[in-house]
């Protein structure tokens, strides 16, 4: 449990410490912003550190550091004594309160024995110490020498992860060097660079507690392990491939936190969100979700899988692979080589009477044409698809044999989504916008978006928002990501148009008229809200201007 003094509190025993100095003829020391060395707290247990009021704070090759609130009492004497036997000790006077304050880093001291189960066990005060530093970089690569032991190494690189919700550690041999990269908000920053020595270090204990074989470096090789906190365990797919300076990691971290958006909290506009809720109480045909790789497919399936299970129902899911875990799901994964496809993998699922199906994605005429007949045959199936846009879904379909009136019969919904990075609400500020791009936007939601409510009032707004920069995005500008949506709702006319002529730009066209908005609509929708920027839309969706 953190612990918090009043400033007077503080004052008052910071200048006791400095006198006590003064009077001993040793140094004082504020122990407010003292970097953490778990190897040298490691020197003087918790207990007997508490007891004493002493500790070592710094260790260098046969040099220490102590803190002490009295150097003159017994134990503290005779301890010194002690470490003084293996090398130099520079000793400190601290006051009381501060160094019960730094009683609390304990905690960081990782587990080295779980370190290599399959398992590295994570405190949240470690996450929020990594959080606390203003200068990350510098903060990480000052753990990266043979004073500190692997596993505080270790410790420290995934608390950044956490600290910034990061998606993947990129660990990347160079000649001279390794960097380490980490994806934030779908973006790779680099952030710290190591030492060889000790990131070939790191590596092999990343692939010792991955299950992975260390002997084996030419060939690419994938394993998993779990990080352990006090309120979560976070899985981390594990990925190596040999390269020509060594071998380069990719961590992939599957937080829950990922998972954990309701449907009201994806980005949907409200219209879209209504039309969503309405389809998935349906007993019976087909939604299917479209995007690239890296582009939230999978959070929004969760998210309608959620609504719809409960006791009453039976939800199975065919997934390539399991990333999360879902309550009240029975989920299954498929293994090609052992032949459990997904078109197998649909077979046996429907001999088991589910009432909802997620499909992970129709790659196939096979997949395709069951996913059709289990929606057909009273069962509510979700599936994915690579399409640029939701228009381009028929005629993908298509090419797979499907036959337009199966498709037309099946399908409920169509949606499309890219992710693009929020503007950090704290620190974001207002831009002005030139005449004539405000034009531009203008005519183009009038015609592109007709029936969005509030439309007249977002577009008389002078001002975009832009990134800045502060304490709380890590001086990005951006703090998170949202979905932009493009949905197309299969009506009765929508299905005599596929029947009749399953074309790509009749059901674009046909999809606006009925209200649909392009993934550049409902995107610069929230440019206007403030929620995104133009620069960030473009890079996503494509150019505007």
């Amino acid at each position: 449990m953190a612990l918090y003094f009043s400033h007077l509190e503080e004052a008052r025993a910071e200048d006791l410490a400095q006198k006590k100095a003064d009077k001993l003829k040793l140094e004082y020391l504020s122990m407010k912003s003292l970097p953490v060395n778990t190897e040298a707290l490691k020197i003087i247990p918790y207990q007997k550190a508490k007891n004493i009021r002493a500790l070592v704070f710094d260790k260098k090759l046969r040099e220490f550091s102590m803190a002490a609130v009295d150097p003159e009492q017994k134990p503290v004497q005779d301890l010194i004594k002690e470490i003084k036997k293996f090398g130099k000790l520079n000793v400190f006077v601290v006051s009381d309160l501060a160094l019960e304050k730094y009683l609390e880093n304990y905690q960081l001291i990782p587990k080295s024995r779980e370190a290599i189960t399959g398992e590295i066990p994570l405190t949240q005060k470690a996450v929020q110490a990594v959080g606390e530093q203003p200068d990350h970089k510098k903060f990480l690569e000052s753990y990266f020498s043979e004073d500190y032991d692997v596993s505080e190494i270790i410790n420290w690189l995934i608390a950044y992860a956490m600290f910034t919700e990061a998606s993947d550690l990129h660990i990347e041999p160079k000649e001279k060097l390794i960097v380490l990269r980490y994806r934030i908000d779908g973006i790779l920053y680099p952030i710290a660079e190591m030492p060889l020595n000790i990131g070939r270090k790191i590596v092999d204990r990343f692939k010792l507690t991955s299950q992975i074989s260390l002997n084996i470096r030419n060939v690419p090789q994938d394993g998993r392990y779990t990080i352990k906190m006090e309120d979560a365990s976070i899985e981390v797919r594990v990925s190596t491939i040999p390269g020509p300076e060594g071998e380069n990691i990719v961590m992939r971290f599957l937080n829950p936190k990922t998972i954990g958006l309701e449907l009201e909290n994806l980005g949907l506009r409200e219209a879209d969100e209504q039309i969503l809720n309405r389809e998935i109480k349906k007993p019976n045909g087909l939604i299917i979700v479209t995007g690239p790789t890296g582009s939230g497919k999978t959070t929004t399936l969760y998210a309608c899988l959620k609504r719809v299970a409960n006791q009453e129902n039976k939800v199975i899911t065919l997934e390539d692979p399991i990333e999360y875990r879902i309550p009240l799901i029975e989920q299954t994964q498929v293994e090609s080589k052992e032949g459990y496809t997904f078109a197998s993998g649909l077979r046996a699922i429907l001999r088991q009477d589910p009432d909802v199906i997620l499909v992970g994605e129709i790659r196939d005429q096979e997949t395709a044409e069951i996913a059709m007949h289990a929606s057909l045959t009273g069962h509510l199936v979700f599936s994915t698809i690579h399409t640029n846009d939701a228009s381009g879904t028929v005629p993908r379909l298509l090419e797979f044999k499907v036959k337009p009136e199966i498709i037309s019969a099946a399908m409920n919904l169509v949606i499309a989504q890219r992710l693009v990075r929020r503007l950090c609400q704290t620190c974001k500020q207002e831009t002005k916008i030139e005449p004539k791009l405000k034009q531009k936007i203008s005519e183009f939601l009038k015609q592109e978006a007709p029936l969005v409510k509030n439309l007249d009032e977002l577009l008389a707004k002078n001002v975009f928002y832009a990134p800045k920069g502060c304490q709380v995005c890590g001086q990005k500008g951006y703090k998170g990501r949202v979905a932009v949506f493009e949905m197309i709702l299969i009506n009765d006319e929508m299905q005599n148009l596929i029947h009749a002529d399953a074309n790509e730009v009749a059901i674009r066209n046909l999809a606006r008229k009925s209200g649909s908005l392009s993934l550049m609509a409902d995107g610069m929708i929230k440019v206007l809200q403030g929620v995104t920027d133009l620069d960030e839309l473009e890079k996503v969706v494509g150019p505007f201007r």
